[in-house]
């Protein structure tokens, strides 16, 4: 077999797996939807609450800091949780990967979902509490 062609299968052998992750992982977060939210010190028994995991060496987590501060700023209820020195929660709460934000109004969650987000998006599924924005 010629070197190309073998790198060629690796490469898409790798993005296969890799499509196939991220299918599983986010099929894991939604089975989440409509459950009651974990027990957390921090979270509201009331109202529209954005439960974000994160940990310090993953990229896009740092990519989303900002929009996340931005909320927490401009009044929403931010709860982030380092995985790395919170790892019951991580497990209590399902989150396989990060960066994996879960949206809670009234301790019942509406949404989640793995993976980076823009700011808007952010915003649109802590106001609506919907599952699907």
């Amino acid at each position: 077999m010629n070197f190309a062609l073998a790198v060629l299968l690796v490469v898409v052998v790798g993005l296969v797996l890799m499509s196939i992750t991220q299918i599983r992982l986010q099929r894991a977060a939604h089975r989440q939807i409509g459950r009651p939210a974990p027990p957390l010190s921090d979270l509201p028994a009331t109202g529209a609450a954005l439960v974000w995991f994160h940990s310090p060496s993953c990229g896009p987590c740092r990519a989303m800091e900002p929009a996340v501060e931005a909320l927490a700023a401009g009044g929403h209820t931010v709860i982030a949780i380092d995985v790395t020195l919170r790892r019951a929660d991580a497990y209590a709460w399902s989150v396989m990967a990060t960066p994996t934000s879960v949206f809670v109004r009234d301790g019942t969650i509406t949404a989640s979902r793995v993976g980076a987000l823009p700011k808007a998006t952010l915003e649109a599924l802590l106001s609506a509490g919907e599952a699907d924005a």
